[in-house]
């Protein structure tokens, strides 16, 4: 009895994989609603807004888990199936990071002053934009990537978007050192332990933004094998 030629194959794991990409856009789109709903004092919806992200990342993890089936289950698989699958990981960090942070904004009522809230708009602006970077690369670039065995022109396009990623990290490396300095500051008005709490949101948020990073270098590492 004869092996059919789809079995043979497997199913291909990257439809999925831009379904993981939009469910992601969706979490970190709600990262500008938790900080305005601290800034007016709306503990309530940041609550709210953090059960979602929750339940979306849900929604990523049973798309991961079906992508770790397909590659397990396939004969023949472009990449290497470890380090294909350290790009699905990466990717799923993001969300995993983002509930993280959500959580944190429902510890407390949070001191926002304007101060801070000037270094912070620039943090979340760009990690926005890294979001949008890897969010081409993946919804628009990887069907051609894709049908181009991830080689030729293709590959050589979405390697220097890659490098365009790397250096908005670096701007978010530094933004958020900014914002840090600016919580330690006497006249900011923040208590101690907002100011403890402020310290770790930045943190979070920083990680979330350098996730992006980290699967687009994934992505560029895999292309190069």
């Amino acid at each position: 009895m004869g092996i059919r030629l789809d079995k043979l194959l497997g199913k291909s794991p990257f439809g999925h994989v831009q379904e993981m990409m939009r469910l992601t856009n969706k979490v970190t789109y709600l990262l500008p609603k938790l900080f305005q709903a601290i800034k007016v004092g709306d503990l309530e919806t940041t609550r709210s807004l953090s059960k979602e992200i929750s339940e979306i990342e849900g929604q990523i993890d049973e798309v991961k888990h079906l992508i770790r089936q397909i590659v397990s289950e396939s004969l023949f698989f472009p990449f290497p199936k470890r380090d294909f699958l350290e790009l699905i990981f990466s990717m799923d960090s993001i969300s995993d990071r983002t509930e993280k942070l959500a959580k944190l904004f429902t510890v407390r009522y949070l001191g926002y002053p304007e101060t801070l809230e000037h270094q912070i708009e620039p943090v979340l602006e760009t990690v926005d934009k890294l979001r949008e970077y890897l969010s081409n690369i993946l919804l628009d670039e990887l069907p051609g990537l894709v049908e181009a065995s991830f080689r030729g022109p293709e590959a050589k396009a979405v390697s220097q978007m890659v490098q365009g990623i790397s250096q908005k990290a670096h701007e978010l490396e530094e933004a958020s050192h900014e914002a840090m300095v600016t919580i330690f500051q006497p006249n900011t008005g923040l208590e101690p332990t907002e100011v403890i709490l402020w310290n770790k949101i930045i943190d979070k948020l920083e990680a979330v933004g350098l996730s992006f990073e980290k699967t687009a270098t994934i992505l560029r590492m895999l292309m190069e094998k």
